[in-house]
């Protein structure tokens, strides 16, 4: 008698959704299940909930829950608000924001796109991921960083920039502040929150240089899909793995 054993591998789908920083969890290897990352570049809670927006985030996320269902959906934006969009309405637009407000509007923006989902996937299969700490540690570096991405060489614009770039402690409780204020939302509307944000600070609570190369506003190892960094990947790993257990 022969005996044929024949083992199925199931595999559980998790969607990842979020800013070029979300690109992360392409790196990310977990047992029995299957992670496929859509990190979309410049994404703005702003632009979330538009029905139109020039990233259709919107449509784009639904459309893709029309025809899959996910065992979970992460969602992980925010970032692009905190670290440049923030600064593009201060020294393009002339606005002169309040931190709180700000936070408020951007949370409210992220909530009610939130609920909307609700109508293609159950609430608890949603996760939101908090954003990462600043990694640019000095103000020459984030100038530097945030003027290329937000300029075309406007030198007014750079002058009145330079002269508006905070601190890393001012950025890194700012950054603080909107994680705060999300898992506030999501506490009061029962969906699943995480983040890893203490865990890349050194001592000072600022972001510790053995997670930065100081050059660009993404943590080491998420600079590009190419680069790869083991003890930031393994801290993203700990906090998704938990928050599915």
């Amino acid at each position: 008698i022969i005996y044929i054993y024949i083992y199925i591998y199931i595999y559980f789908m998790i969607k990842v959704f979020g800013t070029s920083h979300s690109r992360v969890f392409k790196k990310l290897k977990l047992d029995k299940y299957s992670i496929d990352c859509e990190n979309i570049s410049g994404a703005t809670l702003v632009g979330l909930p538009k029905r139109t927006s020039t990233l259709d985030i919107k449509n784009r996320i639904i459309t893709y829950l029309k025809k899959n269902k996910p065992n979970f959906l992460v969602l992980n934006f925010g970032q692009v608000d905190i670290d440049l969009t923030y600064y593009y309405k201060i020294v393009v637009k002339g606005e002169n924001i309040n931190k709180k407000k700000y936070i408020e509007d951007l949370i409210s923006c992220y909530k009610k796109f939130i609920l909307e989902l609700l109508e293609y996937i159950d609430k608890e299969k949603i996760i939101i991921f908090g954003i990462n700490p600043p990694a640019l540690i000095d103000k020459e570096s984030c100038f530097k960083y945030t003027s290329r991405i937000i300029f075309n060489k406007n030198s007014i614009s750079n002058d009145l920039l330079k002269s508006n770039i905070e601190s890393i402690e001012e950025r890194t409780n700012f950054s603080k502040l909107f994680n705060i204020k999300l898992n506030e939302m999501c506490i009061k509307n029962n969906i699943k929150y995480t983040m890893a944000f203490n865990e890349f600070l050194n001592s000072k609570n600022i972001v510790s240089h053995f997670f930065t190369s100081n050059n660009d506003h993404h943590l080491r190892g998420i600079e590009n899909d190419k680069c790869n960094y083991e003890p930031t990947n393994r801290l993203f790993k700990e906090k998704l793995e938990l928050i599915i257990s």
